[in-house]
Protein backbone atom coordinates (compact mmCIF):
# COMPACT_ATOMS: atom_id res chain seq x y z
CA UNK A 1 0.00 0.00 0.00
CA UNK A 2 1.28 3.59 -0.18
CA UNK A 3 2.70 5.18 2.49
CA UNK A 4 2.41 8.85 2.80
CA UNK A 5 3.81 11.50 4.78
CA UNK A 6 2.36 14.45 6.42
CA UNK A 7 4.12 17.36 6.60
CA UNK A 8 3.84 20.37 8.38
CA UNK A 9 5.75 23.96 9.44
CA UNK A 10 4.31 26.17 12.54
CA UNK A 11 4.84 29.20 13.55
CA UNK A 12 3.10 30.94 15.97
CA UNK A 13 -0.14 29.62 14.85
CA UNK A 14 -1.22 28.64 18.74
CA UNK A 15 -5.32 29.74 17.79
CA UNK A 16 -5.20 27.31 14.59
CA UNK A 17 -2.37 24.35 14.89
CA UNK A 18 -4.73 21.76 16.76
CA UNK A 19 -7.05 21.89 14.54
CA UNK A 20 -4.45 21.71 10.97
CA UNK A 21 -3.03 18.40 13.01
CA UNK A 22 -6.62 17.28 13.47
CA UNK A 23 -7.99 17.27 10.17
CA UNK A 24 -4.77 15.03 8.70
CA UNK A 25 -5.05 12.63 11.59
CA UNK A 26 -8.94 11.90 10.90
CA UNK A 27 -8.38 11.46 7.17
CA UNK A 28 -10.54 8.62 6.13
CA UNK A 29 -7.18 7.13 4.46
CA UNK A 30 -4.73 8.22 7.17
CA UNK A 31 -0.88 9.19 6.50
CA UNK A 32 1.34 6.94 7.35
CA UNK A 33 3.69 9.68 9.14
CA UNK A 34 2.64 12.74 10.52
CA UNK A 35 5.95 14.95 11.22
CA UNK A 36 5.56 18.18 12.51
CA UNK A 37 8.28 21.40 12.39
CA UNK A 38 8.12 23.59 14.83
CA UNK A 39 10.17 26.80 13.36
CA UNK A 40 11.11 28.43 16.98
CA UNK A 41 7.63 29.47 17.68
CA UNK A 42 7.43 31.94 20.84
CA UNK A 43 3.47 32.07 21.21
CA UNK A 44 2.41 28.46 22.58
CA UNK A 45 2.70 26.87 19.67
CA UNK A 46 5.25 24.28 20.30
CA UNK A 47 3.31 23.38 23.75
CA UNK A 48 0.39 22.33 21.27
CA UNK A 49 2.13 20.74 19.10
CA UNK A 50 3.71 18.41 22.46
CA UNK A 51 0.41 17.88 23.34
CA UNK A 52 0.15 15.68 20.04
CA UNK A 53 2.76 13.11 21.55
CA UNK A 54 2.83 10.26 20.02
CA UNK A 55 0.56 11.07 17.01
CA UNK A 56 2.87 12.99 15.39
CA UNK A 57 6.70 13.25 14.98
CA UNK A 58 7.85 16.74 16.08
CA UNK A 59 10.91 18.55 15.42
CA UNK A 60 11.70 21.52 17.13
CA UNK A 61 14.20 24.09 15.03
CA UNK A 62 14.97 27.71 15.68
CA UNK A 63 13.54 30.05 13.52
CA UNK A 64 14.65 29.94 9.61
CA UNK A 65 11.49 30.53 7.91
CA UNK A 66 8.53 27.97 6.40
CA UNK A 67 10.56 26.95 3.30
CA UNK A 68 13.45 25.66 5.49
CA UNK A 69 10.77 24.09 7.84
CA UNK A 70 9.11 22.18 5.10
CA UNK A 71 12.44 21.33 3.65
CA UNK A 72 13.25 19.57 7.19
CA UNK A 73 10.32 17.72 6.99
CA UNK A 74 10.69 16.63 3.90
CA UNK A 75 14.25 14.87 4.33
CA UNK A 76 12.86 13.48 7.47
CA UNK A 77 9.78 11.85 5.68
CA UNK A 78 10.46 7.91 4.68
CA UNK A 79 6.63 8.10 3.14
CA UNK A 80 5.58 6.86 -0.90
CA UNK A 81 4.84 10.20 -1.21
CA UNK A 82 4.10 13.63 0.40
CA UNK A 83 1.74 15.97 1.27
CA UNK A 84 1.56 19.19 2.73
CA UNK A 85 -0.69 21.33 5.28
CA UNK A 86 0.16 24.55 6.56
CA UNK A 87 -0.38 25.31 10.46
CA UNK A 88 -3.72 27.58 9.63
CA UNK A 89 -4.70 25.73 7.29
CA UNK A 90 -7.53 22.35 7.04
CA UNK A 91 -7.52 19.30 4.94
CA UNK A 92 -10.76 17.74 3.62
CA UNK A 93 -11.47 14.44 5.25
CA UNK A 94 -11.06 12.67 2.15
CA UNK A 95 -8.06 14.50 0.35
CA UNK A 96 -5.25 11.62 0.55
CA UNK A 97 -8.35 8.95 -0.35
CA UNK A 98 -9.06 10.89 -3.05
CA UNK A 99 -5.55 11.64 -4.42
CA UNK A 100 -3.96 8.61 -3.64
CA UNK A 101 -6.33 6.34 -5.55
CA UNK A 102 -5.83 8.36 -8.46
CA UNK A 103 -2.22 8.08 -8.23
CA UNK A 104 -2.64 4.45 -7.66
CA UNK A 105 -4.74 3.96 -10.79
CA UNK A 106 -1.82 6.07 -13.18
CA UNK A 107 1.57 5.20 -12.31
CA UNK A 108 2.65 7.63 -15.48
CA UNK A 109 1.87 10.90 -12.44
CA UNK A 110 4.20 11.99 -10.28
CA UNK A 111 1.30 14.18 -8.82
CA UNK A 112 -2.53 15.16 -7.93
CA UNK A 113 -3.70 18.57 -7.55
CA UNK A 114 -7.02 19.23 -6.26
CA UNK A 115 -9.27 22.42 -5.54
CA UNK A 116 -8.64 24.85 -2.56
CA UNK A 117 -11.28 26.48 -0.59
CA UNK A 118 -10.74 30.03 1.22
CA UNK A 119 -12.84 30.00 4.45
CA UNK A 120 -12.77 33.18 6.98
CA UNK A 121 -11.47 32.00 9.99
CA UNK A 122 -14.10 32.78 12.89
CA UNK A 123 -11.43 34.95 15.29
CA UNK A 124 -11.41 37.42 12.07
CA UNK A 125 -14.22 39.87 10.55
CA UNK A 126 -11.92 41.80 8.30
CA UNK A 127 -12.87 40.00 4.98
CA UNK A 128 -15.68 37.60 3.30
CA UNK A 129 -15.01 34.65 1.12
CA UNK A 130 -18.85 33.79 0.56
CA UNK A 131 -18.36 35.10 -3.25
CA UNK A 132 -15.15 33.47 -3.67
CA UNK A 133 -15.44 30.05 -5.77
CA UNK A 134 -12.88 26.98 -5.40
CA UNK A 135 -9.49 28.25 -6.56
CA UNK A 136 -8.45 24.71 -9.09
CA UNK A 137 -5.01 25.87 -9.76
CA UNK A 138 -1.95 24.62 -7.81
CA UNK A 139 -0.79 24.78 -4.24
CA UNK A 140 1.13 23.29 -1.63
CA UNK A 141 -1.72 22.20 0.44
CA UNK A 142 -3.73 20.95 -2.56
CA UNK A 143 -0.89 18.81 -3.89
CA UNK A 144 -0.28 15.09 -3.69
CA UNK A 145 2.79 14.23 -5.17
CA UNK A 146 5.41 11.20 -4.79
CA UNK A 147 8.41 11.21 -3.00
CA UNK A 148 10.92 10.83 -5.51
CA UNK A 149 9.59 12.88 -8.20
CA UNK A 150 9.81 15.58 -5.44
CA UNK A 151 12.90 15.17 -4.72
CA UNK A 152 14.26 14.47 -8.45
CA UNK A 153 12.80 18.41 -8.79
CA UNK A 154 14.65 19.55 -5.51
CA UNK A 155 13.52 20.40 -1.83
CA UNK A 156 12.01 23.62 -1.02
CA UNK A 157 14.77 26.80 -1.63
CA UNK A 158 15.17 28.31 2.24
CA UNK A 159 16.16 31.24 0.33
CA UNK A 160 12.62 32.02 0.02
CA UNK A 161 10.13 33.23 2.86
CA UNK A 162 6.97 33.15 1.16
CA UNK A 163 7.03 31.95 -2.68
CA UNK A 164 9.43 28.48 -1.80
CA UNK A 165 6.43 26.42 -3.50
CA UNK A 166 5.61 28.49 -6.79
CA UNK A 167 9.46 28.48 -6.64
CA UNK A 168 9.47 24.88 -6.83
CA UNK A 169 6.60 24.17 -9.06
CA UNK A 170 8.30 26.24 -11.57
CA UNK A 171 11.31 23.90 -11.22
CA UNK A 172 9.06 21.26 -11.48
CA UNK A 173 7.22 22.18 -14.70
CA UNK A 174 11.14 22.42 -16.02
CA UNK A 175 11.77 19.14 -15.20
CA UNK A 176 8.76 17.58 -16.55
CA UNK A 177 6.25 17.22 -13.90
CA UNK A 178 3.31 14.86 -14.82
CA UNK A 179 0.71 16.02 -12.80
CA UNK A 180 -3.03 15.54 -12.81
CA UNK A 181 -5.64 18.13 -11.19
CA UNK A 182 -8.86 17.45 -10.17
CA UNK A 183 -12.08 19.62 -9.19
CA UNK A 184 -13.04 17.78 -6.00
CA UNK A 185 -11.64 20.36 -2.85
CA UNK A 186 -8.96 18.87 -0.83
CA UNK A 187 -7.99 21.99 1.45
CA UNK A 188 -9.49 25.03 3.21
CA UNK A 189 -7.05 28.43 3.23
CA UNK A 190 -7.76 29.80 6.37
CA UNK A 191 -8.03 33.89 6.17
CA UNK A 192 -7.15 35.71 9.15
CA UNK A 193 -5.37 38.79 10.21
CA UNK A 194 -1.73 37.36 10.44
CA UNK A 195 -1.73 35.55 6.95
CA UNK A 196 1.76 35.90 6.34
CA UNK A 197 0.69 37.13 2.33
CA UNK A 198 -1.60 39.94 3.81
CA UNK A 199 0.93 41.35 6.07
CA UNK A 200 4.20 41.18 3.77
CA UNK A 201 2.39 41.90 0.36
CA UNK A 202 5.69 43.90 -0.87
CA UNK A 203 7.89 40.89 0.06
CA UNK A 204 5.66 38.42 -1.42
CA UNK A 205 5.19 40.68 -4.67
CA UNK A 206 9.38 40.70 -4.59
CA UNK A 207 9.60 37.16 -4.10
CA UNK A 208 6.82 36.40 -7.27
CA UNK A 209 9.01 38.59 -9.79
CA UNK A 210 11.89 36.61 -8.53
CA UNK A 211 10.56 33.51 -9.44
CA UNK A 212 9.51 34.33 -12.79
CA UNK A 213 12.75 36.05 -13.31
CA UNK A 214 14.33 32.56 -12.56
CA UNK A 215 12.08 30.98 -14.66
CA UNK A 216 13.12 33.13 -17.39
CA UNK A 217 16.89 32.65 -17.05
CA UNK A 218 16.32 29.04 -17.27
CA UNK A 219 14.12 29.47 -20.42
CA UNK A 220 16.98 31.20 -21.70
CA UNK A 221 19.66 29.06 -20.90
CA UNK A 222 18.19 25.92 -22.53
CA UNK A 223 17.24 27.96 -25.67
CA UNK A 224 21.23 29.26 -25.45
CA UNK A 225 20.41 32.59 -25.04
CA UNK A 226 22.55 34.60 -21.82
CA UNK A 227 20.09 34.79 -18.54
CA UNK A 228 19.10 38.43 -17.41
CA UNK A 229 21.77 39.66 -15.03
CA UNK A 230 19.60 42.69 -13.61
CA UNK A 231 17.85 41.43 -10.05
Amino acid sequence: MMRISALMGAYNAAPYVAAAIECVLNQTRPPFEVIVVDDGSTDGTRAVLRGFSGRIRLIETENRGAPAAFATAVAEASGDCLAFNDADDLWAPTKLAVQSAALAADPSLDAVFGSVQQFVSPDWTGETAAAIPPQAGVSKIGILVRREAFLRVGTFDPSYRLMEFPDWYARAVHAGLRAAHQAEIVAYRRLHAGNAGRLHRDAARSEHLLVLKRRLDSMRRRSGAAPDASE
